[in-house]
């Protein structure tokens, strides 16, 4: 396993969070707190994570490409 795969792996499931905590943040503002229930908070969380996991490869590519470098192919 090389230092680029774990950075994958890393960056990949950093940036998975990140879109689900995007959806529940999205949630919490367009709901008052009491009224949102945990698993709509969830549910939206997991769609819009869902939503961005075609654009998280290319990303975590570009990011890759930029800080270590294009690898010899």
């Amino acid at each position: 396993m090389t230092m680029r795969s774990l950075f994958d792996g890393a960056l990949t499931m950093i940036l998975y969070v990140l879109a689900f905590a995007a959806g529940t943040v999205f949630v919490r503002a367009n709901y008052d707190l009491i009224e949102a229930h945990p698993l709509l908070v969830f549910f939206v969380g997991a769609v819009l994570a869902h939503q961005l996991y075609n654009l998280i490869p290319p990303i975590v590519v570009t990011i890759n490409d930029r800080l270590l470098g294009v690898p010899d192919r």
